[in-house]
C-alpha cells in the first residue's frame, strides 16, 4: 500500500527495526535504523526548541534548516540512511525520516505551525501529498490531518 503517511514522535520512532526502549520487542521495520536512548552527556528528556542542521533533499525538510523545531523525547534515531533530516543534541540526531510515501518526524507538529504554513503546504503538495493544518480548540493546540493523495 503506497497510502501517504506522516508520523510524528514515537510515530516516527515505531517505523525503524526495534528500540533500546522495548530491546525484545521488533519495530515495524519500516525504515532501516534502531531507537537509541539519549547518551549519558545530555539532559534526558530532550525537551526544548533546536534547530534543523542539515536536510535531505526532500521537499518537506529542506525549508526546513535553520527553523527551531520542538522536541520532548529520551530516545533517538543517531544514523540512518532514510534521515531526512538532522539536529544537533550533543551530536547529530535524526529529526525527520521517510522515504517514497512516508515521511515522520521526532520534533512535534506545533513547531510547524510557528512556520510560514503556506510553504509547508506547497512542499507537500509536490511530494504529491495534500496536508491541511487545522487549529482545535485554541491556537495553542494544531494538527496535520492528511486530505488525499494528488492524483498519479
Amino acid at each position: 500500500d503506497k497510502r501517504p503517511f506522516l508520523g510524528i514522535c514515537v510515530g516516527m520512532q515505531m517505523l525503524f527495526e526495534g528500540s533500546d526502549e522495548s530491546p525484545d520487542q521488533p519495530g515495524l521495520g519500516v525504515l532501516p535504523g534502531r531507537v537509541v536512548f539519549l547518551p549519558d552527556d545530555v539532559k534526558r528528556p530532550q525537551m526544548q526548541w533546536n534547530p534543523i542542521t542539515s536536510s535531505a533533499s526532500h521537499p518537506l525538510t529542506e525549508p526546513l534548516v535553520g527553523q527551531w523545531m520542538y522536541f520532548v523525547h529520551s530516545y533517538a534515531v543517531i544514523d540512518t540512511p532514510a534521515a531526512l533530516a538532522t539536529c544537533d543534541y550533543g551530536g547529530p540526531m535524526v529529526a525527520a525520516a521517510g522515504g517514497d510515501h512516508i515521511v515522520a518526524t521526532q520534533f512535534h507538529p506545533r513547531s510547524l505551525a510557528r512556520l510560514a504554513l503556506g510553504s509547508c503546504v506547497v512542499s507537500l503538495n509536490k511530494s504529491r501529498q495534500v496536508f491541511r493544518h487545522e487549529a482545535l480548540s485554541s491556537h495553542r493546540y494544531s494538527r496535520w490531518k492528511l486530505c488525499a493523495p494528488l492524483p498519479g
